[in-house]
């Protein structure tokens, strides 16, 4: 299930809320936990039917390069789950999510939970799963961005509020663009295995790690120029700018990033660092919004 890498449902539940509290002033606790168990099953979820679909092309199979962050969860190739006892365990995780979503969507007005729900675990199930295998067409990364941003994080926020506001869905672009990035830094360890599989990550489309990993540091730089732009206007609480304590972990990354982009394992530490920028960015946003 690759468990772990659960903070990427939950710090975006706990922003959302927090926009709400600081909007409204209002918390519902089994709402909010109904909502963080939905988007971790979701979760869960699409991360052992990717496991499934990466096990049937035989990506998991020739990937040498696993790790603790990339390769899955190996239940498979290790013997622990046959592919059928992983499949059921996936419609499991999805069913508990939609089972949720249906009763969240009954407590809210109107159906914009419904469709939200249905978005994320059509993007969460096809991400790897035939006949649509976003992730194999290079832009499983995007859909991975939109379900974990904006659609987590609005969803959270219209649970608590009945309302629409665009507020959650601005503070949701850098959070989106976050957890984009943990499964493109991914990427580099998995890209001889997914060129072998015809798995055309991002990565893999952009055949030049360098410019690769170019595109990723702009994309963290870009991601806090987005939230120090709207601390300007006025549309973030001053207090969001607690971000920004993470800033010499960025340079720290972007250094180390520009120099082991090639190397397997002395790239690790940017994919724990690219996990910690995720968790710790959006906690501290959440932090500002509700101060």
């Amino acid at each position: 299930m690759r468990a772990p890498f659960f903070t990427a449902s939950i710090a975006p539940v706990i922003l959302g809320t927090a926009i709400a509290w600081s909007k409204f002033h209002v918390f519902n606790p089994l709402l909010f936990w109904l909502t963080l168990i939905g988007a971790v099953s979701a979760h869960a979820g699409a991360n052992i039917i990717n496991d499934y679909y990466d096990h049937l092309s035989g990506n998991d199979e020739v990937n040498r390069n696993y790790n603790v962050f990339s390769g899955g969860s190996r239940m498979i190739q290790t013997g622990q789950l046959s592919p059928v006892q992983m499949l059921i365990v996936s419609l499991i995780a999805f069913s508990v999510s939609i089972g949720i979503g249906l009763f969240l969507n009954w407590k809210s007005e109107g159906d914009v939970i419904l469709w939200i729900g249905i978005v994320g675990i059509l993007i969460g199930f096809f991400y790897s799963a035939l006949p649509i295998s976003l992730s194999y067409r290079g832009i499983g990364e995007v859909g991975i961005a939109l379900a974990f941003g904006p659609l987590i994080v609005f969803g959270s926020w219209f649970v608590q509020t009945d309302s629409f506001s665009w507020l959650p869905i601005l503070a949701s672009v850098p959070v989106g663009i976050w957890v984009g990035l943990i499964i493109f830094i991914n990427e580099f360890q998995d890209f001889d295995a997914d060129y072998q599989t015809s798995k055309r990550t991002m990565v893999v489309h952009f055949h030049d790690k360098r410019k690769a990993i170019r595109f990723y540091q702009l994309s963290i730089v870009g991601s806090f120029i987005w939230i120090f732009g709207w601390i300007l206007k006025s549309v973030f609480p001053i207090w969001t700018s607690f971000v920004f304590l993470l800033t010499p972990m960025i340079f720290w990354d972007i250094a180390i990033s520009s120099k082991k982009y090639n190397t397997i394992q002395e790239l690790l530490p940017v994919n724990a660092a690219t996990i910690g920028i995720h968790f710790l960015g959006t906690i501290l946003l959440s932090l500002g919004f509700i101060l």
